[in-house]
């Protein structure tokens, strides 16, 4: 049996796998960005986009995500990571912007790398 020539299609939980990261923070590059491709189809479970465009916006964004977060910022300074959680929201949404991530990921993080 010959190939498929149906495109490759790929929803908000495999573009999260493509950069390590979960669902909900690959919705958030959606929001924030406006080269995020326009899904090719909405059904009640998501979005569905062409894998060809999304590979084209992660080739065009090389730092979103950069792996797993929790890889990411562990590889910070158990000091920096205190410093920006004790220097209030303004650091830590400049962290989780850097990283790609939620404000909400960092402090979990945090937690489980300065207090575990």
């Amino acid at each position: 049996m010959g190939r498929s020539s149906f495109p490759a299609l790929v929803g908000m939980a495999e573009v999260g796998e493509m950069r390590g990261v979960s669902a909900s923070t690959a919705s958030n590059w959606r929001a924030r960005f406006a080269d995020f491709p326009v899904p090719v189809a909405n059904l009640r479970c998501g979005s569905i986009f062409l894998l060809t465009e999304v590979q084209k916006f992660l080739d065009a964004h090389p730092n979103l995500g950069a792996g797993s977060p929790r890889a990411v910022i562990s590889e910070q300074t158990r000091d920096g990571i205190r410093s920006a959680i004790s220097g209030g929201q303004d650091n830590v949404s400049a962290l989780a912007r850097d990283f790609g991530v939620s404000r909400s990921s960092v402090y979990d993080i945090a937690a489980d790398l300065l207090f575990a």
